[in-house]
Order: structure tokens, then C-alpha cells, then sequence
């Protein structure tokens, strides 16, 4: 795989080294830079493409890492925020839910990072990039361990409205704290309803799109989904 990524491109390799649950490859042509991890887990191989240069990118196109750039050019937003679950509608929980909110900025550098849907994701990749989305980006997680999923369930019956609660108090924590955000977009799993009332009823009138597989569409429901799943 390196190996023929270095054929092609030219490179050279300046730096071979291992590092958590995977290696990290150094690689030069010229002045241009890259740095390649390459994670192996239950999940198969999973690439991270590190650096802003030409060399960079083109080992991003190689290595199928740039679909979730695509994903920025395609935003109709400045600023917004995104909210997905680990744990969803199981019976003695636990819950957890995650709320991400980016600018154009931030999700670009995720972007580059290889930020999309934590399904796709080795656990080690997983582990990385919730690092850097802590770091890049605002964030809050709701999270109920069973005792605490049980009570409320027993309460609501219905796992839904849980996960209504749950997204809405994801949300309210990063808008709160970037009230300039222009919209947040959530993974829909069920009724409209759960997080549209929720949010108006904490006198929250944000744009809200509820869509399903939006952790595959959207970089920060995808961001999202890998803090949660992270922290679950």
C-alpha cells in the first residue's frame, strides 16, 4: 500500500515509526511534506493523510481519504453543529450522544484529517481522531450508564423521546457556546418531533435538519458520531 503511494507520487520515504495501534509513515518530494498513519483493527485498515500540501493530497486521492473534503465544498453553511449516538434504543443503555460544532476552518482541518462516519472507522482511528476533533472543534457529550438509561426509560417509555433528550441537551451545549451558529443538522431517528419540540421548549429556534445517515452526509454529525462512539 505505502509502498506503491510512494511510486506513484515520487516520494520519498524519510520516516518509518510505530505509533498507537498503527504506523506512521514521513515522506518527502522536495520541499513538500506528508505524514501517512496507517491503523489495522477488527475493522480492516483505515489511513489518515496528515499535512496541507500538494503531495499530501495526492496521497489523499490514492488513498480514498478525500471523500469527506468533498464533503466542505458542499456546505450551505458557515457555522454549524451536528448530533449522532452510540448506544441507540437498547435496553439497559448505556446512551451516549455528541453534539460537534464546526466553522469552515475546522472542517476543513477535520476534513483533512479523514473525519466521517465512525462506522467506517477502526476503533484506533476512532481514538485519533476524537483527539483532534476535541481539540479542532467545540463539543459536548450527554452520556447515561444503564442505572441512570433504565430510571428514564421506566419514566418515558420510549426510547425515542430518550434519544430526544439526549440530542437536544448535546445541542443546547454547543450552541451555547457558539451562538452564532447558523443551523444543526442531526441524524434522524425517529419523529421529527423528539428534537424539534425539545429545542423550542429551551427557547432554541435554530435552523434544525433531521435527515437520515447523516453521519455518512454530513462532516459534523460524522465528527459526531466518532466522539460518541469514542466515549461510549
Amino acid at each position: 500500500m505505502i509502498d506503491e503511494w510512494i511510486k506513484k507520487t515520487g516520494a520519498a520515504l524519510a520516516l518509518q515509526q510505530k505509533i498507537d495501534y498503527g504506523v506512521q509513515y514521513r515522506l518527502s518530494r522536495g520541499v513538500e511534506k506528508a505524514i501517512v498513519n496507517i491503523y489495522s483493527g477488527k475493522k480492516g485498515t483505515r489511513v489518515v493523510v496528515q499535512l496541507d500540501s500538494p503531495l499530501a493530497n495526492e496521497i489523499r486521492k490514492l488513498s480514498g481519504t478525500e471523500q469527506a473534503q468533498k464533503q466542505v465544498a458542499k456546505l450551505d453553511f458557515k457555522a454549524w453543529c451536528g448530533s449522532d449516538e452510540a448506544g441507540k434504543g437498547e435496553y439497559l443503555g448505556p446512551l451516549t450522544v455528541a453534539a460537534v460544532a464546526l466553522d469552515r476552518g475546522s472542517a476543513t482541518a477535520l476534513a483533512k484529517l479523514g473525519v466521517r462516519d465512525s462506522k467506517e472507522l477502526t476503533n484506533a482511528a476512532v481514538t485519533f481522531l476524537d483527539k483532534r476533533i476535541r481539540a479542532e472543534a467545540e463539543f459536548k457529550l450527554v452520556g447515561w450508564l444503564p442505572e441512570e438509561y433504565n430510571r428514564r426509560y421506566a419514566e418515558a417509555g420510549n426510547s425515542n423521546h430518550l434519544l430526544g433528550v439526549a440530542h437536544t441537551e448535546a445541542l443546547l451545549g454547543v450552541i451555547e457556546k457558539k451562538p452564532k451558529l447558523e443551523a444543526a443538522v442531526v441524524d434522524q431517528f425517529g419523529d421529527e418531533n423528539y428534537v424539534k419540540h425539545g429545542l423550542l421548549a429551551k427557547g432554541c429556534a435554530i435552523h434544525l435538519i433531521q435527515r437520515p445517515k447523516a453521519d455518512a452526509t454530513d462532516l459534523a454529525v460524522g465528527a459526531a458520531s466518532i466522539v460518541a462512539r469514542a466515549a461510549f
